[in-house]
């Protein structure tokens, strides 16, 4: 969750009573107004709520963490920060979609499982993905 401030959000509930940008169409911004967060603005990207946090407009943006930590460590510089105490309600599981009967599933599904153990923590490492 990046912010703006030095205040810590330990939860959801923290973040009540602040301007609280979320990706439209996401689960986050199911979870902000189930916590009693009323003040949510919907962005269609990200990057929309990091530059609108960088100027002020909103107090707390809230999103997928290892997508925001990555947009921030290579993105424009801006005054914010990730909130490192911010214990998320829910962890998810990332999936892939395909066309139903689609051969190439299968392929996927082999690829992933041949990654899964040694390669694909050594990839969130190298870009930085890793969830806290």
């Amino acid at each position: 969750m990046p912010v703006a401030s030095e205040r810590t959000y330990p939860s959801l509930v923290s973040l009540r009573g602040l301007r609280v940008g979320a990706q439209i169409g996401t689960r986050f911004v199911d979870q902000l107004r189930s916590a009693g967060v009323i003040d949510v603005s919907t962005y269609d990207g990200l990057s929309d709520i990091l530059r609108d946090l960088g100027l002020g407009r909103i107090d707390v943006g809230y999103g997928d963490q290892p997508i925001l930590a990555y947009q921030l460590r290579v993105g424009p510089k801006r005054p914010v920060r990730l909130a490192e105490e911010f214990a998320a309600p829910a962890g998810e599981a990332l999936c892939l979609v395909v066309r139903k009967g689609d051969p190439l599933l299968a392929q996927v599904d082999l690829a992933i499982e041949r990654m899964r153990a040694s390669d694909i923590p050594e990839i969130n490492r190298r870009w930085g993905l890793e969830a806290s």
